[in-house]
């Protein structure tokens, strides 16, 4: 039997509340984010920093997209894209973590771990991108969302393989190749 809950100023202030708590949240967590994956792809890699950096990258990014959803769970606007890209974002950021942890797939561990991170680093600038516009225009047409969304990807894409097509499945030195 489905009760129809009442909205009171309380359960108003609670919704308002949690949803504040996790625009701060998800704001913040994404400007550690942002910074965290710039510095991890442009610095050398093989160090403690880059270590440290890489699970504050993935801690961050983590709420990021589960603040996300949950600001959409928050305010009941439904099931929409933005979810299955905050999804796939979330598989690609697992997935560079699997590989560089479990060193799997064999041989080719690193690359993988690479390609997966830089991927879910586009997907985050994208979305930061698409937010700002969405944020600056009263109501920006879709048309010009979806074509900076491309733009982004195409050219997020293009930086990765350019990066990653004389990587080979060599190790650097520091990761046990001879």
């Amino acid at each position: 039997m489905d009760e129809i809950v009442a909205v009171t100023p309380y359960t108003q202030f609670i919704r308002m509340s949690a949803l504040l708590i996790a625009v701060f949240i998800h704001v913040v967590c994404g400007l550690l984010a942002l910074y965290a994956g710039c510095v991890l792809l442009f610095k050398p890699k093989q160090s403690s920093l880059h270590k440290r950096l890489g699970y504050l990258y993935v801690v961050t990014l983590t709420l990021v997209d589960l603040t996300g959803l949950a600001m959409y769970a928050i305010k009941g606007t439904g099931i929409h894209a933005f979810h299955f890209l905050a999804i796939g974002n979330l598989i690609a950021l697992y997935g560079g973590l699997f590989a560089i942890i479990f060193k799997r797939p064999l041989k080719r561990w690193y690359r993988f771990h690479y390609y997966m991170i830089s991927w879910s680093y586009v997907g985050l600038v994208t979305a930061t991108l698409v937010e700002i516009l969405v944020k600056s225009m009263a109501s920006p047409p879709v048309a010009v969302i979806a074509l900076l969304c491309v733009a982004a990807v195409v050219c997020g894409g293009s930086w990765i393989e350019l990066r990653t097509r004389n990587m080979g499945n060599t190790l650097p030195r520091a990761f046990g190749a001879a």
